[in-house]
């Protein structure tokens, strides 16, 4: 999902076992570093890649107040998601 108002993309990727890179960088790589997805949580989410979560298709379908998965599927296959802080 792209956005033409964003001014930076979150990137993540792993490069080798010992080391995970998160950066900010202001155009898209055409690496496909910063190709997030977001994850919703439903019932009925049998054959997701992530167990119980649905994947969001198009920016339409982030509703306001919404709780997401932020997930990255590395070059090794796994799935690596980010776990914001609640502030708590």
């Amino acid at each position: 999902m792209e956005s033409a108002t964003n001014s930076g993309y979150l990137y993540f990727w792993k490069d080798d076992e010992n080391k995970f890179h998160f950066d900010r960088y202001s155009s898209v790589d055409s690496s496909g570093k910063c190709e997030f997805e977001l994850y919703k949580k439903a019932d009925n989410a049998e054959t997701s890649e992530i167990p119980g979560y649905v994947k969001l298709n198009d920016m339409s379908e982030i509703e306001a107040n919404g709780q997401y998965l932020i997930a990255m599927k590395a070059k090794d296959n796994k799935y690596y998601l980010l776990n914001p802080a609640s502030g708590k």
